[in-house]
């Protein structure tokens, strides 16, 4: 008669253990999330910069929306002798082209080596703009300068549209906003960086890049 009590009882403890290994396995789990999550970020924002060197070429281009940095990487990269010709891209009367502007004119680079272009309002038609003008300027190479967690997106964007046309291209990193990447969510401008996670998939799901 004492059989069938027993029997619940173990039968309890044996759904109760599973139970406790579960809720064992969550809380070690979201502790071990909470101990990395700075190396995720970390890895995340590597993630998206693929810059390279620089090496010499036809032009030096700055794409829109830095704000000058851009533009102030291509001035040093004219000093140094990478290119002749420096392409200054962006949206005509955005405060951001009119500060890379700006930025071009302070230099010393003759008018007669800069190109601008004003029609520009996001990486997909701007690199189409770009590679119209690299190709009526029978160009080779560039340097595409932009910002290096932009890097990656620049670039899946203008190897898609190349399709195989003849120009070779380097992405290079402009001077950075970030002095510590490996601390960039604690920067005011974070979320233009978290953006790039989502404009990623966009990217490829609308253009196919």
């Amino acid at each position: 008669m004492n059989s069938q009590p027993k029997r619940r009882a173990i039968s309890r403890r044996g759904c109760f253990i599973p139970l406790l290994l579960m809720m064992a396995l969550s809380v070690g789990a979201c502790s071990l999330v909470a101990l990395n999550i700075e190396d995720v970020l970390r890895f995340a924002y590597r993630s998206l910069d693929v810059s390279q060197p620089p090496q010499p070429a036809d032009v030096l281009v700055a794409l829109g929306g830095s704000g000058g940095t851009r533009e102030a990487r291509a001035v040093e990269l004219y000093h140094e002798g990478y290119a002749p010709l420096v392409l200054v891209s962006g949206t005509a009367g955005h405060l951001n082209m009119e500060r890379g502007l700006a930025v071009i004119e302070a230099s010393d680079i003759p008018d007669e080596a800069v190109i601008i272009n004003g029609r520009a309002t996001n990486t997909y038609d701007e690199a189409q703009q770009v590679i119209e003008i690299l190709i009526s300027l029978d160009a080779e190479s560039a340097l595409i300068i932009t910002d290096a967690h932009h890097t990656r997106r620049a670039m899946a964007t203008y190897l898609h549209l190349l399709d195989g046309r003849p120009i070779e291209l380097t992405f290079v990193a402009a001077i950075p906003d970030i002095l510590n990447p490996d601390r960039w969510w604690e920067y005011e401008f974070w979320q233009e960086i978290a953006k790039e996670f989502l404009k990623l998939p966009y990217y490829w799901f609308v253009y196919g890049v």
